[in-house]
């Protein structure tokens, strides 16, 4: 595979035009399952300097000693306070005045715009990101210096590399963004999701016996909502293993709580379902696995439903909620008193 794509670059670019560089984790064991060894790309750790590592995978006097991500902060996944790290330079000035390289992951804070949030572990080990992606780093997401414990993240990575900076010294810091107060913002309309799904689900419903995960009817990101006619009796609801990630539950189109990933824990139904009362499950993708050994991972439902200790319902039908603009743009709004 990654000769292949080593083959693809240097038709299109030029073989020699560009150095190809794999950043791989850092340690040669990584780099081992991530790279090539010899001169067609340049084998690169992460994480910190692994120099020494790099050195087994690419050619005698070309091992450029790199930390191809320089941590400078961190990121923030939902359930978790910001990530808030020291202020220091992350060791940069001294390994530059040693004439190694690096690159920080992040310089610059941004915003992880739709659903297009990332997530790390797996399983239920899930941690999905919010949708700030901040990263506490020196220069923040609206712009600003960032800080964090020991004060200023920006000057403190700044005057490390102030001995490096070229004649006549680095150029002058761009002005702050403007700011400006924009008052009092009343939100004077609401729609209720569940009562709009003919606009949002333009697909109508499509039938199963049995739940399945967002991809096999075509959809990547958004909301399915999942309904049935209970086919029993029962008080205590659960997915089996977990939702793909987050599933609220309605029964008679009641809200009765929600079950989430990395916790998985059956929901008890009070008052409880009848045979025939209405179940619904209405999923959330919250983000993909970016990182890791799971990253096939399907969202929505894709195994059974269970109620007590049977299957909730002998079929189900299910709405692919994408949320793109056509469909927000054409629900129902309705006016909100006293707002």
């Amino acid at each position: 595979y990654i000769e292949h794509l080593v083959a693809l670059a240097n038709q299109h670019l030029g073989e020699g035009s560009v150095v190809l560089y794999t950043t791989d984790g850092g340690s040669a064991g990584y780099m081992e399952r991530g790279s090539l060894p010899g001169g067609s790309v340049l084998t690169l750790g992460d994480g910190g300097w692994a120099c020494q590592d790099s050195a087994k995978f690419n050619p005698k006097g070309l091992n450029a000693c790199m930390n191809s991500e320089t941590y400078a902060g961190w990121l923030t996944h939902w359930g978790e306070s910001m990530a808030n790290t020291t202020a220091s330079d992350c060791g940069t000035g001294a390994h530059v005045a040693r004439g190694d390289s690096f690159n920080l992951y992040m310089g610059h804070g941004g915003s992880n715009f739709g659903f297009w949030a990332g997530a790390n572990g797996g399983g239920s080990s899930f941690q999905p990101d919010i949708t700030s992606y901040d990263y506490d780093s020196p220069v923040s997401e609206n712009g600003d210096h960032g800080f964090g414990p020991g004060g200023d993240k920006f000057l403190a990575m700044l005057e490390a590399m102030r001995p490096f900076a070229p004649k006549g010294g680095f150029p002058p810091e761009p002005a702050p963004l403007p700011r400006h107060a924009y008052g009092e913002i009343k939100l004077n309309k609401h729609a209720t999701l569940l009562d709009n799904l003919a606009v949002l689900a333009p697909g109508g419903p499509k039938a199963l016996k049995e739940p399945v995960s967002m991809e096999v009817l075509g959809q990547n990101y958004g909301l399915i909502y999942y309904e049935a006619q209970a086919a029993q009796h029962g008080s205590m609801l659960s997915i089996e293993g977990y939702p793909r990630d987050r599933a609220q539950v309605f029964v008679d189109g009641t809200y009765r709580g929600a079950i989430y990933r990395p916790e998985a824990a059956p929901l008890q139904l009070l008052p409880a379902a009848f045979p025939g009362s209405s179940l619904g499950l209405l999923v959330e993708n919250m983000g993909r696995l970016n990182f890791g050994t799971e990253m096939t991972d399907p969202k929505g439902i894709n195994t059974r439903v269970v109620l007590d200790s049977a299957d909730a319902a002998v079929a189900w039908r299910a709405h692919s909620i994408a949320l793109d603009y056509a469909g927000v743009h054409s629900v129902a709004w309705s006016e909100v008193a006293n707002c």
